[in-house]
C-alpha cells in the first residue's frame, strides 16, 4: 500500500511538471506499459584530455564542478520539445516523462529520433529563447580567461554534452528501450598549464640562480565563444571588436622565486581560439627540433590575433646579475608552428631556463634565455654562454656588451688572471669582429687585457690558455660602467671557471683527459638556433692508413727469396695490401703475433702517424675537424703559421679509451651508453699457407688489413653484474690465400683454396663501427 501511494504521488508530479529533476526515489512500475515511459538523464562533467600527453589528467573539483544545469531536447527536426529545463542546484540528474503533454502533442515521427542536450553553469534565462538546435550550437557565451585561484566562488566552467545515440522519445517507444541515459559534458575551454623550471647549464659555487614571477597576462583571448564547437578548419574570430577588455586578460602576482631545480606550475582556462600560420619559416641549416620553438613567432604577424602569454618576471643568474624578463609564449598544440587551441583539451607548456642567451635569429637587439623572451637588466647586458665551462685546452669565448645611450663601458681582465685571460677585437671580417686564425704559444702574452671606453653595442673575444694542472681554476673580467650625465659608475664582475685535467687511474696506466666534449655545446650567443650535436663522425672514409708492407710472417719471418718475392706478388694482385700496423694486445689471443710488433697504448704515435698519412695540417679556430683525429690534434696550440710542433693532445689508442671508461664511468654517465671513437682503423683479417718446390717450406701465417670504412670504438657494457667494454673492430671472418709454387720453373701463383678451411659467416664485433657513424670523443693529454 506504501509503494502504491508514492507511485501515485509520483506520476500526479511528473503529470503536472512533465520533467523531473534531481529526484532519487524508485519509481515502481506495475504496468510493462510503463517500463518505458520514463527516461532518466544522468550528467557526468569530463576531464580535460591532454595535447601530446601520454597520460591522462585526473579529474579536478575546479574543472568538474556544476553549479546551474540546463537540458535542453531536439527532435529530428531540430525543433526543441518542450522548452529548455533549468535547476539552480547543479545536479545531474533529470528524469522524461513521454506521455507529458509537451512529448504527447508533438510530432510523433519526428519524436523518434531526438537529441537530448545538458549545459552546464549559465545563468537562469540565459536559454529560454532558444528553440532550435542551430540557435543552441550557435550562442555565444562571454567569458574571461579564467585562472582557478582568481575567483574561489566561481561558479564553474561552462560545459556541453548530448547523448551518444538517438533517443527514442515517441508514445510507441519500444518497451525494451533504455530507460537510463548517460551524457558526458565537456567544456567549452581549453586549459593551459605553464610549467616552469630552472635547470641552468652554467653554476658557481654558492651562486644560485632563481626566477621570481611578478606577473602574466594572456593576449588575444577571445571573449566570446559559441555552445558549438566549430569546423575544425575554420579559424575562430579572435573576438568581437566591440567587446574586447581593456584590462589585460588575467593577472598572477607574487609567486615565490623558483631556484635551480625546483619548479612553478600555474593553470589557466581561455575559451576555443584558433589561428592559421601566415609565413614560411626558412630555419638555419642543421637546426635541431627543440631549437625550432624559438621561430614560433616568425609564423605569424603581431596583427594576427594568435593567442600568446606574456610573462613579466625577475631572473637572477650564476653570476648574480639581475635581469628583468618579459617572456612571450605562442599558445598552440606544439611549440614550433601550431596556433589552435581547441576546447576540452589540456595544453602543457614547459619553460626551462637554462641561463641567458642571445635572441639572434628572431630580434638582434636584445637578449634573452628564449627567442621569446625579452631581457632588461639595466643599462648594460653582457651576453656570454657557457662561462662555467670552460675546459683544460685552450677556449675562446665572446662576449657581447649592449650597452644604453648615455652609457659607456670599459672591460678588463681581473690582473690575477692575467697570465691566462686575454681579450681581442683587432680581428676583423667583413665588418664583425671575429677570432684569430690560431691559438699559439705565446698568445696570451702578447694580447691586451682591457678595452674601452664604448658607448654603443660591441664584441670582444676572450681567450683562455690551457689548464695543464688537475686543478680548477677561476679568472673574473670586469665590466665598468659610467652614466654620462651623472658620472655614477657601476662594477659587473663576471666570473669564469676552467676545470683542470682530470686524471683517469686504471689498470696500471694514468690518463689525463679533458672534461667536456665541446662538440655537444654551442658557445656563441649569436647563434641563431643554439645548435648542437650528439657527437662526431671518424672521418677519413675509405683512406687506407697503414703503411708499413712486411706481412708475411710465421715462425719468424717468411724471406722473399723462400716465396720468390710472395710480398711483391700479392702487392700486384692486391695494390691495397698492407700490414696493419694499429693492433694492441687485446687482440693477441685472436689474431696471434707471429712476430709483428705489438703497439701498446699508442694512440699519441696512432694520431701522429695519421696526422701525417692523412695530410692533416693548419685548421684555423672558425674551420671545423673533418675527422675525430684532427678535432683532438686542433686542441694542441701551434706557431704563427698554424704548425703543431709538438703533439700533446691526442686521440687514445682502443687500450686507452677502453681503460678511461672503465676508470671514470662512475663519474661520466655517458661512458655507459655512448660510444666512444679511438684513434685506430678498424681491419680484415688474413690467413694464408704457403707450399714451396715439393712441398718443402711450407707454413701457414696471418695478415691484416684496415678496412676502409670502419674504425674501433668502445663503450661500458653491463652484464651479469659485471661491468666492462664492448669488443672492438675484430671479425672472426677469416679471408684465406692459397699460394704454391709447383716446379723451379713457376713463379708462385694462387692456389685452390685449402679444402680442410672453411669458410667463416662474418660477424663483427659491436665496437666495429663505421667511420660515418655518430660517436663521442674523449681527447687526452699526454703530460710528458
Amino acid at each position: 500500500m506504501i509503494r502504491i501511494i508514492s507511485y501515485t504521488r509520483l506520476l500526479i508530479l511528473v503529470l503536472s511538471v512533465g520533467v523531473l529533476f534531481g529526484c532519487n526515489s524508485d519509481i515502481v512500475e506495475q504496468k510493462r506499459q510503463a517500463e518505458s515511459r520514463y527516461i532518466r538523464i544522468n550528467g557526468y562533467p569530463k576531464g580535460f584530455s591532454e595535447v601530446e600527453v601520454s597520460t591522462r589528467s585526473g579529474k579536478n573539483e575546479f574543472e568538474t564542478k556544476l553549479s546551474t544545469l540546463y537540458m535542453l531536447i531536439f527532435d529530428a527536426n531540430g525543433q526543441l520539445v518542450d522548452v529548455p529545463q533549468f535547476i539552480a542546484s547543479g545536479v545531474p540528474d533529470f528524469l522524461i516523462d513521454t506521455h507529458s503533454p509537451s512529448f504527447v502533442n508533438h510530432d510523433q515521427q519526428a519524436l523518434r529520433q531526438c537529441d537530448i542536450f545538458l549545459v552546464g553553469n549559465l545563468n537562469n534565462g540565459d536559454l529560454a529563447g532558444i528553440r532550435s538546435l542551430t540557435e543552441l550550437y550557435n550562442f555565444e557565451v562571454e567569458a574571461t580567461t579564467i585562472h582557478p585561484d582568481a575567483d574561489p566562488s566561481f561558479k564553474g566552467l561552462v560545459m556541453i554534452g548530448q547523448t551518444q545515440e538517438k533517443v527514442d522519445l515517441s508514445l510507441a517507444r519500444p518497451s525494451t528501450s533504455n530507460n537510463i541515459q548517460d551524457i558526458f559534458m565537456v567544456s567549452i575551454y581549453a586549459k593551459v598549464v605553464v610549467n616552469l623550471q630552472i635547470r641552468p647549464e652554467e653554476h658557481l659555487p654558492g651562486n644560485d640562480q632563481s626566477f621570481r614571477m611578478i606577473s602574466w597576462e594572456v593576449v588575444n583571448a577571445p571573449r566570446y565563444a559559441t555552445l558549438g564547437a566549430p569546423d575544425a578548419t575554420d579559424e575562430t574570430a579572435p573576438s568581437h571588436g566591440d567587446k574586447i577588455p581593456s584590462s589585460p586578460s588575467g593577472l598572477y602576482s607574487g609567486s615565490n622565486p623558483v631556484g635551480v631545480s625546483q619548479s612553478l606550475s600555474y593553470t589557466f582556462y581561455m575559451l576555443e581560439h584558433k589561428r592559421n600560420k601566415l609565413n614560411t619559416v626558412n630555419y638555419p641549416e642543421g637546426i635541431d627540433e627543440m631549437s625550432k620553438q624559438r621561430f614560433k613567432p616568425k609564423f605569424v604577424n603581431e596583427d594576427t590575433d594568435a593567442a600568446y602569454m606574456i610573462i613579466n618576471g625577475i631572473y637572477v643568474d650564476h653570476q648574480l646579475v639581475t635581469h628583468e624578463t618579459t617572456y612571450k609564449l605562442y599558445l598552440g598544440a606544439n611549440a614550433v608552428d601550431d596556433f589552435y587551441i581547441l576546447r576540452d583539451n589540456q595544453y602543457n607548456n614547459n619553460i626551462t631556463i637554462k641561463g641567458v642567451t642571445s635572441n639572434s635569429g628572431y630580434d638582434e637587439s636584445t637578449v634573452s634565455f628564449d627567442a621569446r623572451v625579452t631581457v632588461n637588466s639595466g643599462p648594460v647586458v653582457v651576453s656570454v654562454k657557457r662561462d662555467t665551462q670552460l675546459d683544460c685546452h685552450y677556449e675562446v669565448r665572446p662576449l657581447d656588451i649592449y650597452i644604453t645611450p648615455g652609457y659607456t663601458v670599459n672591460v678588463a681582465v681581473d690582473p690575477a688572471a692575467q697570465n691566462w685571460i686575454g681579450l681581442d677585437r683587432e680581428t676583423i671580417a667583413d665588418g664583425k669582429v671575429v677570432k684569430r686564425d690560431y691559438f699559439t704559444t705565446n698568445l696570451i702574452s702578447t694580447l691586451p687585457k682591457s678595452y674601452g671606453p664604448f658607448t654603443s653595442d660591441f664584441r670582444v673575444w676572450a681567450y683562455f690558455d690551457e689548464n695543464t694542472s688537475t686543478s680548477d681554476r677561476i679568472g673574473k673580467i670586469i665590466f665598468t660602467y659610467i652614466e654620462t650625465a651623472t658620472g655614477d659608475q657601476t662594477v659587473l664582475t663576471y666570473t669564469f671557471l676552467q676545470k683542470g685535467l682530470f686524471e683517469v687511474a686504471y689498470n696500471g696506466h694514468t690518463y689525463y683527459i679533458e672534461f667536456h666534449e665541446e662538440y655537444l655545446h654551442n658557445f656563441d650567443p649569436n647563434d641563431p638556433f643554439n645548435n648542437k650535436t650528439d657527437g662526431m663522425f671518424w672521418g677519413l672514409d675509405g683512406m687506407q692508413l697503414s703503411h708499413r708492407r712486411d706481412a708475411f710472417k710465421y715462425d719468424g719471418i717468411l724471406s722473399n727469396s723462400i716465396t720468390n718475392n710472395i710480398k711483391s706478388l700479392l702487392r700486384e694482385l692486391d695494390p691495397q695490401f698492407y700490414l696493419y700496423d694499429f693492433y694492441t694486445p687485446r687482440d693477441e689471443a685472436t689474431v696471434g703475433t707471429n712476430g709483428v710488433t705489438i703497439n701498446e697504448r699508442a694512440g699519441h704515435a696512432f694520431t701522429s702517424d695519421i696526422v701525417a698519412t692523412a695530410g692533416i695540417g693548419p685548421l684555423k679556430l672558425n674551420e671545423t675537424a673533418g675527422s675525430a683525429v684532427e678535432y683532438c690534434y686542433n686542441k694542441n696550440k701551434r706557431n704563427a703559421a698554424g704548425i703543431v710542433s709538438e703533439i700533446k693532445w691526442y686521440l687514445p689508442a682502443i687500450d686507452e679509451i677502453e681503460d678511461i671508461v672503465m676508470g671514470a664511468y662512475g663519474t661520466f654517465t655517458d661512458f655507459q651508453n655512448k660510444y666512444y671513437w679511438s684513434s685506430q682503423p678498424a681491419y680484415d683479417y688474413y690467413t694464408y699457407h704457403y707450399r714451396g718446390l715439393g712441398g718443402l717450406n711450407s707454413g701457414d701465417g696471418n695478415f691484416f688489413n684496415d678496412n676502409l670504412y670502419s674504425a674501433r670504438a668502445t663503450k661500458i657494457d653491463y652484464q651479469s653484474s659485471v661491468y666492462n667494454t664492448v669488443k672492438s673492430g675484430m671479425s672472426d671472418y677469416l679471408i684465406k690465400f692459397n699460394f704454391r709454387r709447383p716446379s723451379i720453373f713457376e713463379a708462385v701463383t694462387w692456389g685452390n683454396p685449402r679444402e680442410e678451411i672453411n669458410p667463416v659467416t662474418p660477424v663483427d664485433d659491436p665496437g666495429k663501427q663505421l667511420r660515418t657513424n655518430i660517436n663521442r670523443i674523449r681527447c687526452v693529454y699526454r703530460a710528458n
